[in-house]
């Protein structure tokens, strides 16, 4: 058995394929603008990524039976409403009320099995919880990297999604009401001081921008390089970057408890120079003093394909909890 987690994000798009034991079978993983494309052409470009990918699968015997796949686990950066599989609202993606295993279910028939979707934030969430450096930890932030800043929460051990499935907003706590604009339409949000785009504009290096056919990972990678080179300039941007990570993580802290706060995404490729820093305005900022085991603040490991990883173990968890659905889905 397979399942499939993928991701669509603002300037790429991801495919994980893995098997029953959350051993990576397949990666697919390319540049997209899907701000542009708009959400159908980015769901059909997704689509059109797991059709080859079946369509590449050897031939078996006659007699034996190939791999099935028992699901598609998508991976969004918005508002998600789970038990529908509908976007409501993803300012980044320029996305609104998008049905999203409506339409890959059209575009891909039975090949996939059931489809779900969350938000990327708490599937990267489930994803470290599983399989990452802080693997069964009963509390545990993870904290997206990327054009836009999202949380996943895993409170004792199971997610925490809120009422409506939309928890874990953290890039939107206000820091500032006369801050700058973020892409939620608001200023002063924490996105608008950590993201990706914030720290790009900083360092006076060229945001991504419609069609510019970049990833988040060539564009950290150049600011990386100038860190290397000793460029004041983008040192004294992530100086100033690691004193928001450590503020808006103790604002975290503060409403958690968590036992660890796992960044993840672009801020794994400037660790060095930020983690350091934002630990101690965390710890500067924390109500309650530190306490062992608790108050972490770490990197992930799992890099830019935690999202994809977390929706495939999603997938995964649903056949364990209900032997049914491995059943059903056997039969298409």
């Amino acid at each position: 058995m397979l399942a499939i987690g993928a991701e669509v994000n603002v300037d790429y798009l991801t495919l994980l394929v893995v098997d029953l034991a959350n051993r990576q079978v397949h990666h697919w993983h390319r540049p997209f603008d899907a701000h542009r494309a708009g959400a159908e052409a980015s769901l059909a470009a997704l689509a059109q990524a797991c059709s080859a990918w079946l369509d590449s699968l050897p031939e078996r015997p006659a007699g034996e039976r190939a791999p099935f796949v028992a699901g598609l686990g998508v991976a969004v950066p918005g508002l998600v409403d789970e038990r529908r599989g509908r976007v409501g609202r993803a300012p980044n993606l320029g996305w609104h009320d998008v049905p999203v295993a409506e339409l890959l279910t059209a575009g891909l028939g039975d090949r996939v099995g059931p489809v779900t979707v969350g938000n990327e934030a708490n599937r990267a969430a489930l994803a470290e919880y599983r399989v990452g450096s802080h693997a069964g930890t009963g509390h545990l932030v993870y904290v997206t990297g990327d054009v836009g800043i999202g949380g996943g929460l895993i409170v004792q051990g199971r997610p925490l999604l809120g009422a409506r499935g939309y928890g874990g907003e953290v890039g939107h706590m206000l820091l500032d009401p006369a801050g700058p604009l973020c892409g939620c339409g608001r200023r002063g949000c924490w996105e608008a001081f950590v993201g990706l785009e914030a720290l790009l504009a900083e360092v006076a290096e060229p945001s991504a921008g419609p069609g510019a056919g970049e990833s988040s990972e060539e564009r950290i990678a150049r600011v990386v390089r100038r860190a290397e080179q000793g460029d004041a300039t983008v040192l004294a941007a992530l100086a100033r970057l690691a004193e928001h990570v450590g503020t808006g993580c103790a604002n975290i802290a503060a409403l958690f408890d968590p036992d660890v706060i796992v960044l993840g995404g672009y801020f794994t490729a400037v660790a060095r120079w930020i983690m350091a820093p934002a630990r101690t305005a965390l710890a500067a900022r924390l109500l309650a003093p530190p306490a062992p085991g608790t108050g972490e603040l770490a990197v992930s490991g799992l890099g830019f394909a935690a999202a994809a990883r977390g929706a495939a173990t999603h997938i995964i968890d649903r056949v364990i909890s209900d032997p049914h659905l491995l059943l059903v889905t056997r039969r298409h």
